[in-house]
């Protein structure tokens, strides 16, 4: 409701309203892990034993089919990383970083400004 009076509200004023949606529903499953790996090691430093861990990480999960007394070969995946998994949120904004730069450059956003307050003398 409030997006659609905002953009009634724009109309009037004859601002042009976008609106961008995007579908991550399967973004997850689409991270290829080659590409993930190369863009830890070169643009976030991940090295040696932290890039080998994580990429037994990603290469250690596999998937087969089954119906009832039936199931195909197993396979290893070399695309997406468990859902619901500790580290995938994390895998998921690093993989998306280059996207986020490129909206980040052609976007006026304000800087954050970080409240300085003193630490509390409260005792619980």
């Amino acid at each position: 409701m409030q997006l659609q009076n905002i953009s009634l509200n724009k109309k009037a004023t004859q601002y042009v309203t976008v609106l961008i949606s995007l579908d991550l529903s399967a973004a997850f499953d689409t991270v290829d892990h080659e590409v993930l790996l190369q863009r830890l090691q070169s643009k976030f430093g991940v090295t040696d034993t932290p890039l080998s861990r994580l990429r037994s990480y990603l290469e250690s999960h596999t998937q087969f089919v089954k119906l009832g007394q039936h199931q195909s070969p197993t396979v290893g995946l070399d695309v997406g990383f468990p859902q619901g998994s500790v580290l995938g949120p994390l895998l998921f904004a690093v993989s998306c970083s280059p996207e986020t730069n490129v909206i980040m450059s052609r976007c006026s956003v304000p800087p954050i400004r970080r409240r300085h307050t003193a630490p509390s003398r409260h005792v619980f």
